[in-house]
């Protein structure tokens, strides 16, 4: 019984180091997407420097979309959103392929804010997407009766 115990702790001994072995890539990617969204959110929403978040972004996305437009849409969320008051990540999803992050962000004129980036498997920045979410609705599941 005792070698048993040797034969399946020395087993488990040699498994654990294989599984961090093989998140290695993962942490990897993760950290390199994050440094990209976070490079992105500071360039679109504090510096107010569109030209600088169209940089950040794909060949292939910039294919689709042009400094000019992302430079109108960076005037439009600031007047429909106005300043960025916090951001607060809240997960990496990798996929087959594409890997996606979602932060919720706080704004001056919208307190809730899903901010969406996509991006290639080679972790450059695909698509992105804002969606303003209605807080004052309530879904009454936190209602008392």
């Amino acid at each position: 019984m005792k070698k048993f115990a040797l034969m399946l702790t020395a087993l488990f001994l040699w498994l654990v180091p294989a599984g961090a072995f093989a998140a290695e890539d993962d942490a990897n990617a993760f950290v390199k997407e994050d440094m990209t969204t976070v490079s992105w959110i500071d360039a679109m929403f504090i510096k107010k420097d569109a030209g600088k978040a169209y940089d950040l972004m794909g060949e292939d996305a910039k294919k689709n979309i042009s400094k000019d437009q992302i430079s109108d849409l960076g005037k439009t969320l600031g007047k429909d959103f106005d300043a960025l008051e916090g951001a607060r990540f809240v997960s990496w999803t990798r996929f087959d392929q594409a890997d996606q992050i979602i932060y919720l962000m706080r704004f001056r004129k919208q307190p809730m804010v899903r901010c969406e980036l996509l991006f290639t498997k080679d972790g450059s920045l695909e698509n992105f997407g804002l969606t303003p979410i209605d807080v004052s609705k309530s879904n009454g599941a936190n209602e008392k009766k």
